[in-house]
């Protein structure tokens, strides 16, 4: 009776250490399964000391490359010009909460079903004070829940929450701070603009007149009338002016710069003075365009649209025009 007992007892303890055996397994896969969706994706790379980032698309490469102070400069023709800090610390953060949605395969036959095959040229290289990476932007998912990537060097193809080919395909111009003056620099705090078409042209000069009706724009020199919401609307455009693109290589280029047909200067209410010289068209659509703080010139030139230079540059008629 006791070795029945004892039998029986045994059984039991077995059969509870092959379910226990089985669900822990069971239960540890799970586990295992969920942590990998939880891991971020550049945990290797440490996206807090990234250096540089470079797209490749249908453009071809773009390059951006940390500078000091927490900028960006992307390179155009082996040149730093400033990038859109706001734009390359967004993509950074993408990449730190980007998480692994799930593996999807580890059998190399199967990359062209996803677009991750060796040949696909789109790509994201980050390079840090960890390491490189390369991504290999592949297809979104099926039932938008992501898009495919794959590191070059791995088989394994991976699903992640966000859409990297919205960046590979961006232009150069999108990446390139294109703003002519610092970003503090507001229409509502312009006190004077002046505007002249040329050499010959005297052009004229708005300033904020505080009166009796409050302040308001006045023509120096002169006693038209001007239009209040078209002066406020000139100098919003003037303090946020930006060009569409970097010349890259302006000294290949005759700007017109050295005899600009539109000068527009204006001050602020911190005192400091601006001034932007337009040289002529470049082609139907854009000209020259280079940024002037007092009398040094700032080492960039744009390409400046002509329907950006009309709201910049109106003439005295058309402020003062019902």
């Amino acid at each position: 009776m006791k070795f029945r007992t004892k039998l029986i007892a045994l059984g039991s303890l077995a059969a509870g250490l092959a379910a226990s055996l089985i669900l822990g397994t069971f239960f540890s896969y799970r586990g295992t399964e969920r942590r990998s969706a939880e891991i971020p994706l550049m945990s290797a790379l440490r996206t807090g000391t990234m250096r540089e980032i470079a797209f490749y698309g249908a453009g071809g490469e773009i390059l951006l490359r940390a500078g000091e102070n927490r900028d960006w400069n992307i390179i155009l023709d082996g040149r730093p010009f400033p990038a859109e800090r706001g734009k390359v610390e967004r993509f950074i953060e993408i990449l730190d909460r980007s998480l692994i949605s799930r593996p999807v395969t580890e059998r190399r036959e199967l990359w062209p079903v996803f677009e991750v095959q060796e040949e696909n040229t789109r790509r994201i290289r980050l390079s840090g004070d960890a390491g490189m990476a390369v991504l290999i932007l592949g297809k979104d998912g099926t039932d938008g829940s992501g898009q495919y990537i794959r590191f070059t060097g791995e088989d394994g193809v991976l699903l992640v929450s966000e859409d990297f080919l919205y960046y590979a395909e961006q232009t150069p111009a999108y990446w390139s701070e294109l703003r002519l003056f610092p970003r503090t620099v507001e229409g509502r705090n312009i006190t004077s603009l002046a505007v002249r078409s040329g050499s010959s042209d005297p052009g004229y000069r708005l300033i904020r007149e505080r009166g009796s009706d409050g302040v308001r724009w006045a023509a120096e020199g002169s006693s038209a009338r001007i239009r209040q919401d078209r002066a406020d609307a000139m100098a919003v455009a003037v303090a946020g002016a930006a060009g569409t693109a970097f010349a890259a290589a302006p000294e290949n280029v005759d700007t017109g710069l050295e005899a600009p047909g539109v000068e527009i200067s204006f001050t602020t209410s911190d005192l400091k003075t601006y001034r932007i010289l337009i040289g002529r068209p470049a082609d139907a659509e854009h000209w020259y365009c280079a940024a002037v703080e007092g009398e040094t010139r700032l080492p960039y030139v744009y390409l400046y649209s002509s329907y950006g230079l009309s709201r910049m540059a109106r003439t005295l008629g058309e402020l003062t025009a019902d």
